[in-house]
């Protein structure tokens, strides 16, 4: 694993652990205008800034392209989230402007919201980049087994407990305790090992379809992936109509997922596609 890679791993893990801690403090704090929880607002921008941070560390090689652009707007959304988020719980209510309030003030709700539909396109470009860049002679050769069957089992292991713990035997319900923690875990790991085939995956020369089918299966695996997660922790603390109202989009979710990391796991996995060179010679043999 080359250290560019270990970075965007990294980052991502990072980026994730921060944009679920500043949603659950963020859906559970006080309201704006309080005029005092700097106990509050003090954490929100720090984890801003380390979402921000996370994300730069992710693109920093795509600095002209248009993944960069929206690596820089994801940077830009998240700093000026957690100033936001700090400064109108400093000040007090009747000092705030009801329209520029509410307007500002929804920018760290649209952050949280745009967050992974940003950052995955970004980190499947990089993705992209970095198996070209770093091809070399055992290129192709390094098999996505082990993270495509993660991928699967993880979405598959959600699915079957959500069927298993719904009080109606369906999954429109999670069940609470642990079990919501179990899930943004097996999210979690989904995720990361999403980023693994991905990266395995993008080393083998494909047909156009296949590459497309790769590129847009990784996308939606991403995101319904740091989806469940952030539903997970947001069913423990009890804040998820804040994200979900009724819970009617937490089966779409869930089920979006099983589905995106099933073509994932399909595509990654396929055979690889022989040049036209080893055809004939093998025709010889």
């Amino acid at each position: 694993m080359s250290i560019r890679f270990s970075v965007l791993v990294v980052g991502f893990v990072v980026h994730l652990a921060a944009w679920v801690g500043f949603s659950a403090l963020f859906f559970t704090a006080p309201d704006y205008g309080t005029g005092h929880p700097l106990w509050v607002g003090i954490p929100l921008l720090v984890l801003a800034l380390i979402a921000a941070a996370a994300v730069g560390a992710i693109a920093r090689s795509q600095p002209s392209s248009a993944a960069g652009v929206i690596a820089a707007a994801l940077v830009i959304a998240w700093c000026l989230s957690g100033v936001v988020a700090l400064g109108l719980r400093l000040v007090p209510s009747a000092a705030l402007a009801e329209p520029l309030s509410e307007f500002v003030g929804a920018l760290p709700f649209l952050t949280i919201l745009a967050a992974p539909a940003l950052l995955t396109p970004v980190t499947i470009r990089t993705l992209r980049t970095m198996a070209s860049a770093e091809n070399s002679a055992d290129s192709g050769r390094r098999k996505p087994h082990e993270a495509a069957i993660t991928l699967f089992g993880s979405a598959a292991l959600i699915v079957a407990a959500g069927f298993l713990t719904s009080p109606a035997g369906t999954i429109v319900e999670f069940s609470t305790g642990t079990w919501t923690w179990i899930l943004s875990l097996l999210a979690a790991v989904g995720a990361v090992a999403g980023i693994f085939a991905l990266r395995h995956a993008f080393d083998v020369p494909r047909k156009s379809l296949g590459d497309w089918l790769l590129g847009a299966s990784g996308f939606f695996t991403l995101i319904f992936a740091m989806n469940t997660v952030i539903i997970g922790a947001l069913l423990q603390i009890g804040a998820e109509e804040s994200l979900v109202g009724d819970g009617a989009a937490i089966p779409i979710v869930v089920i979006g997922y099983l589905a995106a990391a099933s073509v994932l796991t399909a595509t990654s996995l396929a055979p690889r596609r022989k040049s036209p060179i080893r055809r004939r010679r093998e025709a010889l043999i």
